[in-house]
């Protein structure tokens, strides 16, 4: 009740609340204008510049003859904290160790192209999986020699040897 009774005494309060409304709608409608034309990164970081924007305004200008806020570097290393892990997260700064540089974006993209190279040339990273059976290569010889009698007995047929349709049938069996 007392919050209905601060708005009807102060018209101040009012203004900021109205303003508050306002600017968080526009922020909404501009971050979904981001996301959809560029990327949710980028959403990402303009959020956290605009923390670091609010307190810079905050400390700068000052409201009702005093400022609200006062300088301390304890928070100046939190927002250079905030920045840097956005900047890591969006992969916009990469680190070159302790592995942060292994699984980025770029990094993946370059390993499946490897993979799918190594496969396409029937290598694996692996060498001591293979996608084959055991017997393949045998297999694989078998219908070779099967393939080489086939040609060696047409090669090798004459007029003579023609074969009624019968007899041709009954060999497949």
């Amino acid at each position: 009740m007392r919050a209905f009774t601060d708005f009807n005494t102060n018209k101040t309060l009012i203004m900021l609340s109205v303003f508050i409304c306002i600017s968080i709608a526009c922020f909404n409608s501009f971050g979904v204008a981001v996301t959809k034309n560029a990327s949710a990164a980028q959403r990402s970081t303009i959020d956290t510049s605009r923390t670091v924007l609010i307190w810079i305004f905050c400390l700068a200008v000052p409201m009702y003859g005093e400022r609200q806020e006062s300088f301390k570097v304890l928070q100046l290393f939190g927002f250079i904290f905030l920045v840097f892990g956005t900047l890591v997260y969006n992969e916009i700064l990469v680190l070159p160790f302790l592995g942060f540089n292994l699984y980025t974006k770029e990094a993946l993209k370059q390993r499946d192209r490897k993979e799918s190279k190594m496969l396409l040339n029937g290598q694996s990273e692996n060498p001591d999986y293979s996608g084959m059976t055991p017997h393949t290569g045998h297999d694989a010889q078998r219908f070779m020699k099967n393939i080489e009698k086939k040609k060696e007995e047409l090669v090798n047929r004459t007029d003579d040897d023609e074969v009624s349709y019968e007899e041709q049938e009954n060999r497949y069996k």
